[in-house]
């Protein structure tokens, strides 16, 4: 069903309204509740009509509560029996992480040195077709990166609201229906927390381990990327790798992966190199956004004029397509600075050929 951003005062009222004239008992009438509740958060979070939120509910073998894919929500339909409150949890979870894709930014400054840090920004999903985890170690960098913990927060905070919400309308049915639901969701969020600091423990004995694997993993990328007779460390990241350069025409995903485990100036540095040998404008695209990377405003200008060609550019192109994880004001300066630079090299040539053409008729 797809779910429209609607006034929370309306959606409490309607949602009080039907649960005082139906029966919980029938699963239907648990998901209309859903459909309601997911109104609720999407005014809570300004999501407009036009991010096309379609909220389903599946039957799946696994544990899995729910997940988000492109504006899809589905919703492991079996904790619809006894689960309630985990199900709008859920619910509240997945519409977060809708709205960390339009509004969660951590824009790069330049001359300020990033550190690779745990818990990470952000767990992106293909980390696992590039390390093989039979450890389990990155379900804990998962666990507790900090969208993840971002909205695992604000899940509990909005349907604690949402319930106390729902008491203020002074239905004796509704408010014991809500006060039960705010016992569960505090029990809930209890385990919750504590096995975030379980995973957290975790992370912090084993993030070194990580980082050995994500720096080799690049140095054999980089290796690769220049002659594929080179031997990756395991079939899954060749695979991976083999199927990313297919579709994209470049390794600039997988870079993009491993730099947030690992970064330095002299990995940094030969991803430029290699990336200019081989064409590669992608990467060095992921590389200047990444928000591990630390490269100079030399570089920048370096990788700019290299992906443009040495022409000219304009502010909206460096925000929207090269530098759209900077600063408004570093863009600014890196423009003026580029377009300075790239106007001393064009009269430099222009001068050459002045000069190439007098000797050529003083012969």
């Amino acid at each position: 069903m797809e779910i429209k951003n609607q006034d929370k005062k309306e959606v409490v009222k309607n949602f009080v309204y039907f649960l005082e004239n139906n029966s919980l008992r029938s699963k239907e009438n648990k998901m209309e509740l859903c459909y309601l509740f997911a109104q609720y958060c999407m005014n809570d979070l300004a999501i407009p009509d036009d991010d096309e939120i379609i909220l389903d509910f599946v039957k799946t073998k696994n544990d899995l509560y729910g997940s988000n894919f492109l504006g899809l929500i589905s919703i492991n339909k079996k904790y619809l029996g006894s689960n309630l409150h985990v199900v709008l949890d859920t619910i509240a979870h997945e519409l977060r992480h809708q709205y960390q894709m339009h509004n969660i930014n951590h824009p790069k400054k330049i001359n300020v040195r990033n550190e690779v840090k745990f818990p990470v920004n952000n767990f992106d999903a293909e980390t696992y077709r590039i390390f093989y985890d039979e450890e389990g170690l990155f379900f804990n960098v998962y666990y507790t990166s900090e969208m993840e913990h971002d909205a695992r927060t604000y899940a509990s905070q909005i349907l604690d609201k949402f319930l106390n919400d729902i008491k203020l309308q002074n239905s004796a049915f509704a408010t014991a229906w809500a006060n039960t639901m705010l016992i569960k969701n505090d029990e809930y969020k209890k385990f919750e927390l504590q096995k975030y600091n379980n995973h957290l423990q975790k992370l912090n004995l084993t993030k070194k381990r990580i980082q050995n694997f994500a720096k080799h993993y690049t140095k054999c990328l980089l290796a690769y990327s220049l002659n594929s007779n080179v031997v990756m460390p395991d079939n899954l990241i060749e695979n991976y790798l083999k199927y990313i350069k297919k579709l994209s025409g470049s390794y600039g995903k997988a870079y993009d992966i491993l730099l947030t485990y690992y970064c330095d100036d002299e990995i940094c540095q030969q991803i430029i190199d290699n990336s200019i040998k081989l064409k590669d404008i992608s990467t060095l695209i992921f590389l200047m956004n990444h928000e591990n990377t630390n490269l100079s405003e030399k570089d920048i200008i370096k990788c700019l004029a290299f992906i443009t060609d040495k022409k000219p550019l304009s502010y909206e192109q460096l925000k929207e397509e090269y530098l759209y994880e900077y600063d408004d004001l570093d863009i600014k300066k890196i423009l003026y600075d580029y377009n300075n630079e790239l106007e001393k090299y064009l009269k430099k040539q222009e001068n050459t050929q002045k000069i190439a053409n007098f000797d050529e008729k003083t012969r």
